[in-house]
């Protein structure tokens, strides 16, 4: 067998070859070849880029598959890049894939989902961001006790749920959180106070675009004092 150095000093004239790819091989690849394909895991290749100022080029890491027969969809799937990740572990990787591609999943729009689901729930805001905005570009513009209104949202709203996310709020959250503590100390007024600015706090968000509906839009006043929430619409 020839050794790697022997092999690819004969096919110096060649862009794409096929070898194991290793430590070894991708320590020092000729600058002709600009792709490796694995000898030992079909679609699974090395891409080398152009050398850098330092005469070292940078190697993206591939997993190549198709979705959905011979016919299907092709697919180029970014494992990482050499020298960030451990060739062992990218390995392995590359084996789960392989098997969950086999089983019918296209991995690519797998992982598409779960960043975009991710994005998501980084980006989305929390009620204490919302509450914030409220206070500042409705309340205190619009209303003669801004601070009055403040402090209820210091003392009943912000601590139990200021750090959820405005997309996980629910009806129930708001009644057995807030409202229901509310109407507890016999605050039954209180408690209608609250959840008429809540409502316009929610509408706020909806109107900012911050969230997508106002999850307490059917919560009647009526109900609170009574010490049981109920809904217009089932939960």
């Amino acid at each position: 067998m020839l050794h790697q150095s022997v092999f690819l000093h004969l096919v110096l004239h060649v862009s794409t070859v096929k070898l194991l790819i290793s430590e070894t091989s991708l320590s020092s690849v000729p600058e002709p070849i600009k792709r490796i394909n694995d000898t030992k895991l079909s679609g699974f290749h090395a891409r080398i880029g152009k050398s850098a100022s330092d005469g070292k080029s940078k190697i993206a890491l591939y997993l190549n598959y198709r979705i959905g027969g011979s016919r299907g969809k092709q697919r180029n799937y970014l494992l990482g890049y050499h020298g960030e990740r451990e060739l062992k572990e990218v390995r392995k990787e590359v084996e789960n894939l392989k098997g969950r591609v086999a089983a019918g999943e296209d991995v690519t729009e797998t992982r598409r989902l779960t960043l975009q689901r991710q994005f998501v729930e980084d980006s989305s805001p929390t009620l204490a961001k919302l509450a914030e905005e409220f206070l500042t570009r409705y309340i205190d513009v619009n209303r003669k006790d801004p601070k009055e209104v403040r402090r209820m949202f210091e003392k009943d709203v912000l601590p139990v749920i200021g750090d959820m996310k405005l997309k996980d709020i629910t009806r129930r959250d708001v009644i057995e959180k807030v409202l229901d503590p509310i109407t507890d100390r016999s605050s039954g007024t209180q408690a209608n106070k609250t959840l008429s600015i809540l409502k316009q706090m929610f509408d706020f968000g909806v109107d900012r675009d911050l969230m997508q509906g106002n999850p307490i839009t059917t919560v009647k006043k009526k109900n609170i004092c009574s010490g049981q929430v109920i809904l217009a619409t089932p939960l």
